[in-house]
């Protein structure tokens, strides 16, 4: 996060709005427009926001509170980080396989979480297709086809994990990956692309770690095509 524009953003809105006599003289068709960013700002930094919906002096008061915590927040932001930071591990998404990151990358930094998920979950389908040169299936008929443990047909080629499928180990990894891969698109994708409400970010963080372990899995893994 861009934690001085931010700030700046917060200590403008203040200013512009932060004396009464001078903000009755705005109309609130000028008070709006700012109020979004505000609210976002807030929503990022874990500061209540409060309703917009109709424009009132009282709820105009709200914001002006919380973006003066806000910008307390944010003046000690990088000390909290530090001071404040768990001891657990942190996930971090820009460090997920390259294709789940860079086709969720744009709608995760619009707050849009489940599209997020549904845009990696497609870049994965479209990666397996062009690795496998496999147009006519996707998802998990895909998914099935790609690591199925039967030999490859003239129009199915296979993807084989590292090592010998004769080993106990190799053989329980390349149908771990076939579980997984169906789980990613059963579980993960499709309720991605048909749910309409809003996933929280924790769980849409979450699901990107899982098509992630997928995407890697797809990307190291062999392809054995047929041969006559």
């Amino acid at each position: 996060m861009d934690v001085e524009w931010a700030k700046s953003r917060l200590q403008n809105f203040i200013y512009e709005f932060g004396d009464a006599d001078r903000c009755a003289q705005w109309d609130s068709d000028q008070v709006m427009p700012l109020l979004p960013t505000v609210a976002r700002i807030l929503e990022v930094i874990g500061e209540p926001v409060p309703s917009y919906s109709a424009y009132e002096w009282g709820v105009f008061n709200q914001f002006k509170d919380a973006a003066l915590r806000g910008v307390g927040i944010l003046d000690d932001w990088d000390e909290i980080a530090l001071r404040l930071r768990p001891d657990a591990p942190n996930m971090a998404a820009d460090r997920f396989h390259h294709w789940v990151w860079e086709a969720a990358r744009p709608s995760w930094g619009s707050g849009l979480f489940r599209a997020a998920v549904h845009h990696a979950a497609s870049a994965i389908n479209e990666q397996l297709q062009k690795k496998l040169m496999c147009q006519a299936l996707s998802d998990n008929e895909l998914i099935q086809e790609a690591f199925s443990e039967k030999p490859p047909a003239s129009n199915r080629a296979r993807l084989r994990v590292l090592g010998e499928l004769e080993n106990k180990t190799t053989a329980s990894r390349q149908r771990g990956a076939l579980q997984l891969g169906l789980a990613c698109f059963w579980a993960i994708r499709n309720p991605a692309a048909h749910e309409t409400v809003e996933w929280h970010e924790q769980h849409a963080l979450e699901c990107l770690a899982i098509l992630s372990l997928l995407a890697r899995t797809i990307d190291e893994c062999t392809v054995e095509s047929y041969t006559n």
